[in-house]
Order: structure tokens, then C-alpha cells, then sequence
């Protein structure tokens, strides 16, 4: 299991840099969107876009990702990040975790 921490985008532009003050220039790992909501009371999470980074300082968090505009079509409202230790290889992860699940977005491994 990989723990996300996630980060609310409400109000976000879609057009601008996202700012995460731990995210540094070394960091490599994993991210995520979602669209968070309540249901019964509760907290859901629909995930629209998993994708890899060996620099999550630069990808996903400039205003350049060109997954913006089906993001925002799809109200995403939070980002979720993994940064890998030391030993793991984000590719691995991201092949591991969209074998288990199914992201909105992640088109081409849903088929």
C-alpha cells in the first residue's frame, strides 16, 4: 500500500502553478487527481488521472500538464502525492497501483 497525501485544489485555476511547499526538486514519485465528495456522510474520492514523476517539483505541479483541461471538466478538486524512497522506482509503482485500479483519465491502461 502507498499512503497519498493529499491536497485540496479548491478554487484552482487550472492555469497556474500548483504550490506545495514539501515538494522539492530532488523529489521523485507518484500523483494523483481526484474529485472528492460527500456521499452518506462521507468522504468519496473518484480518480480521474494517475501519472509518474522524476521531478514532482516540475510535473505535475506546473500550469502546463496537458491533462488541465479534462481535469477540469472532470472537477477536480484535489491532488494527492507520493514521493518514492530511496529504492523505488515510480514506474513500478504506477504499474502496480493502475493494475488494481481504474483512473478516468488513464485512458490507455484502462483498455
Amino acid at each position: 500500500n502507498y499512503k497519498f497525501t493529499l491536497y485540496s485544489l479548491d478554487g484552482f485555476r487550472f492555469n497556474q502553478k500548483i504550490e506545495i511547499d514539501s515538494i522539492s526538486e530532488n523529489d521523485k514519485g507518484l500523483y494523483y487527481f481526484g474529485k472528492r465528495y460527500s456521499k452518506n456522510g462521507k468522504f468519496c474520492h473518484k480518480c480521474l488521472y494517475l501519472g509518474k514523476s522524476d521531478n514532482l517539483y516540475q510535473r505535475p505541479l506546473t500550469s502546463s500538464h496537458e491533462k488541465w483541461d479534462k481535469l477540469k471538466e472532470n472537477e477536480c478538486n484535489c491532488i494527492g502525492i507520493y514521493k518514492c524512497k530511496c529504492n523505488e522506482n515510480p514506474k513500478d509503482i504506477e504499474s502496480q497501483i493502475l493494475a488494481k485500479h481504474k483512473f478516468t483519465l488513464n485512458i490507455q491502461e484502462n483498455a
